[in-house]
């Protein structure tokens, strides 16, 4: 009977050292990981979380190395960047220099070319783990959509409900090339110049600036007759000088279709009154041409028509000299002054008149020498169209070439081409003609509906601008002082936009750095939240599992104690029978 209950001792012992063990391997496993659930047997939940914050925070490091490579080529590009800056504003000062009496081109030349190695250097310098931001090798940068022309890197790593999320810093190579190997860097000629825009601009002078003016316009003249006075004078009481005047007729040279319309008609007679009225005190003495012009001024006035000085190319006052002209304010479409059937009384001279007719200009066209272009996407070109008065906006841009002429490329490559642009541009606006023309285009003023003549008539385009002017049309080895002294205008307006752009290049590239920046300061806080909540799942107290390891180990002792009693009970029962 003592036997069975031995046994059953022992049974219960090994049991409860079985149990033991496993909870000692348990606690001695959660004290040497630092882990309470190390495994899906601890806990599956906390377990599948675990991993996968994990994971998470792995890509997390990965996504701060990348930042760290980011933030080193940023740096040595700001570093470039501002090197180059500094050598432009050197290169500007030794151009200044150059324009200089008695400057020595040749030594500036060699300094110029020395700077410009220099800053060759600086741009293939500025190049870190094989990336380089300076030089670049996009084709047609201009054209290339930003995914295809920008520098991606890896700046945040999220996973959601509907997937990974791999987050980027874009860096637009278009506003750092310094250097590009199909062209269009910074300090390379730029090649999105419309130039003359098919001959609606002129360029200026001289033309190897590669500047146009902003106004390709036709005005009319008034009508002007130049006369010579001749005195001094004294008008009787019962003289006089007698003519008939015809103001604003329709000239017929303007090619109008007829019949011409007639001016207004007046019969002037000047007498002694009429100097008195002008000249009070007088007595009807004239005594300069000064005074006679007072004379005609108010007595013609009033008939639309203007007295003045007559001056020469340099704006000096020609003496004796006086020009009657149209002041156009009649309300008749012509523009001209006719002075016919002159007479005086005897004794009387006429003091300069003379019987004339003078008729203003009217430019009934405006002819454009056009010449191919096209159109970046990037480029508008705004002006206004006149004609008689009137005015329209018109916009050149991308989307208006490709639609109209039905090309994808912005190309305007014929006078046709032309044409058919500027007909969808101005439209049926005041019935205005515009014609492919020999090698050009010309846009005409339809007579049949305005038959405006004078002053009062123009036809072109003013207030012409393009977006992106002015425009680099040298590039920085294109410089040369010594064999080229009288392009150092056009080489200064091409550093100073050179320079331009430098500084904006390395503003957008410092501002790449404050976010890189504050990009690596979040994902470092996302790595320790995310580090917090693992530990919080899954990490161990220390103090509890060391504590209940003591109490195991006793306890195995104890089970031990007692297996080692029970399996020597037996003995110790047999010995009391020998």
């Amino acid at each position: 009977m003592s036997s069975i209950h031995t046994n059953s001792g022992a049974m219960t012992a090994l049991q409860t050292l079985r149990g033991n063990a496993k909870a000692l391997a348990r606690l001695q496993d959660e004290a040497a990981t630092g882990l309470r659930v190390a495994e899906a047997a601890h806990n599956a939940s906390y377990w599948s979380i675990s991993v996968a914050m994990k994971s998470t925070m792995g890509a997390n490091h990965a996504v701060m190395d990348s930042l760290g490579l980011t933030t080193a080529l940023v740096d040595v590009t700001y570093a470039a960047l501002t090197q180059v800056e500094s050598n432009l504003s050197l290169i500007k000062d030794k151009l200044v220099l150059s324009e200089g009496d008695g400057a020595d081109t040749s030594k500036i030349q060699n300094e110029i070319h020395e700077l410009a190695q220099q800053i060759l250097t600086a741009v293939d310098s500025a190049q870190f783990a094989g990336g380089n931001l300076l030089r670049t090798n996009v084709e047609h940068i201009w054209e290339a959509p930003l995914d295809e022309r920008a520098r991606k890197y890896t700046a945040s790593y999220m996973q959601t409900d509907q997937g990974i999320s791999i987050g980027t810093i874009d860096i637009d190579l278009l506003k750092t090339s310094l250097v590009n190997g199909h062209g269009g860097g910074i300090l390379e000629p730029d090649p999105r110049s419309p130039k003359s825009l098919g001959g609606i601009r002129l360029p200026a002078i001289p033309a190897e600036f590669q500047v146009y003016d902003d106004t390709n316009h036709r005005s009319g003249g008034r009508a002007t007759s130049h006369f010579t006075f001749v005195g001094p004078f004294t008008m009787g009481d019962d003289a006089y000088i007698r003519f008939e005047l015809e103001v604003d007729k329709e000239s017929p040279d303007h090619g109008l279709p007829g019949p011409l319309l007639d001016g207004t008609k007046t019969l002037i007679n000047i007498t002694k009154s009429d100097i008195v009225s002008a000249l009070p005190g007088s007595n009807g003495t004239v005594s300069s041409w000064g005074q006679w012009m007072t004379v005609l001024n108010t007595t013609l006035g009033s008939h639309g028509v203007a007295v003045s000085d007559v001056v020469d190319w340099l704006r000096n006052v020609i003496p004796n000299r006086y020009a009657l002209s149209s002041s156009e304010t009649t309300g008749h479409n012509g523009s001209s002054i006719i002075i016919s059937n002159l007479e005086q009384s005897a004794g009387i001279a006429r003091h300069g008149l003379v019987e004339s007719a003078s008729y203003g200009s009217a430019p009934r066209q405006i002819h454009l020498a056009f010449e191919p272009f096209k159109i970046y996407r990037d480029v508008v070109a705004t002006m206004r169209f006149h004609i008689n008065g009137q005015e329209q906006a018109l916009t050149i841009d991308r989307d208006t070439v490709d639609q109209v002429l039905r090309r994808d490329d912005g190309r305007v490559d014929t006078p046709a081409h032309m044409t058919a642009l500027l007909s969808h541009l101005v439209g049926d606006l005041w019935n205005i003609k515009i014609e492919e023309s020999g090698a050009g285009v010309t846009l005409s003023v339809d007579t049949d509906v305005d038959r405006t003549a004078g002053r009062r008539t123009n036809i072109g385009f003013s207030g012409i601008s393009v977006n992106i002017e002015p425009i680099i049309s040298y590039g920085l080895l294109d410089i040369d002082v010594e064999t080229n002294p009288d392009l150092v205008t056009a080489y200064l307006s091409t550093i100073d936009v050179m320079h331009a752009k430098t500084v904006s290049a390395a503003a957008y590239i410092g501002s790449i750095k404050t976010r890189v920046e504050l990009q690596k300061e979040f994902t470092s806080k996302l790595i320790d939240a995310f580090e917090r909540g693992m530990s919080q799942l899954a990490d161990a107290d220390m103090e509890t599992p060391a504590a209940r390891l003591t109490a195991e180990q006793v306890r195995q002792q104890l089970v031990l104690r007692a297996l080692s009693i029970s399996n020597s009970a037996p003995q110790n029962l047999l010995s009391l029978f020998q």
